[in-house]
């Protein structure tokens, strides 16, 4: 039998729905992994929508003649925001204009960075082949451009690497999130009850201690719901067996948890 001296929790004696919130702090780092998450996906999107457009113009886009209007050429010393360490690097860049049958009279220009094998035979004046797009007359790429921008290649482990973490964020703020959810679902609609612990074990993980502690409660239909608990003597003390409450769904008892718990609290305890 649950020991007598249970009594029901003040808070809990509210009628459902009770009003819950996920604290600030909680919320803060919800943010902050979305932020991280959209981080992670903006550079290998990028990467991908830039290489798929200029794939489509080379495969379908109509080719013109352009004109080099302009070449420059910009040196990064070592330990600025491009070039982190070593001997310093140099940046080449092209500026072309072209127009298109679809729209007479219109001259299109565009600058992009290139490579410096494909710069080097390049002269202001010159003529140039360009690749645009039919439906869009001002969106081009130069003929000879094989990648989204100069060294795209190089930093392709770089976009998998991020796609990863993606997927790894992702999948970390839908589970923290779904658990959220689930936490919010009990305090809101959940009925408590009071535990009988049939057992406990305690077992050493190198400096600290972690406890396992099996427990019986009495659902919504009378009938006792056998359950487990896990506790890290980091995250979570073990509650006291006199006064220990479980929060469960009174249509599944097999959705429970042991109250309090967090991040998700009753508004009246904030």
């Amino acid at each position: 039998m649950p020991a007598a001296s249970w009594t029901l929790p003040p808070e809990l004696g509210a009628t459902p729905p009770r009003r819950c919130v996920n604290p600030l702090t909680t919320r803060a780092a919800n943010a902050l992994l979305a932020l991280a998450l959209a981080t992670f996906v903006w550079l290998p999107l990028y990467g991908y929508l830039a290489a798929r457009d200029l794939s489509t113009l080379q495969t379908s886009g109509e080719a013109v003649r352009g004109t080099v209007t302009d070449l420059a050429t910009e040196t990064h010393a070592p330990g600025s925001s491009r070039v982190s360490s070593g001997s310093s690097s140099t940046g080449y860049s092209v500026e072309y204009q072209y127009s298109a049958a679809e729209t007479p009279g219109v001259i299109y220009r565009r600058r992009v960075n290139v490579s410096a094998s494909d710069f080097a035979p390049l002269n202001v004046g010159g003529p140039v082949q360009v690749l645009y797009d039919r439906a869009a007359p001002d969106h081009s790429a130069l003929a000879f451009e094989t990648a989204p921008f100069p060294g795209h290649e190089k930093v392709m482990a770089l976009e998998l690497f991020f796609f990863a973490m993606a997927v790894i964020t992702g999948l970390g703020l839908w589970r923290r999130v779904s658990l959220q959810r689930a936490q919010k679902r009990l305090l809101m609609w959940g009925q408590a009850a009071p535990i009988t612990v049939t057992a406990k074990k305690v077992r050493q993980i190198g400096k600290s201690a972690a406890t396992t502690m099996e427990y019986t409660f009495i659902d919504a239909r009378g009938e006792t719901v056998a359950a487990v608990a896990e506790f890290s003597s980091l995250a979570r003390s073990v509650p006291a067996e006199a006064c220990a409450t479980v929060l469960f769904d009174p249509k599944n008892s097999a959705v429970h948890a042991l109250y309090p718990f967090s991040p998700v609290v009753l508004a009246a305890t904030v």
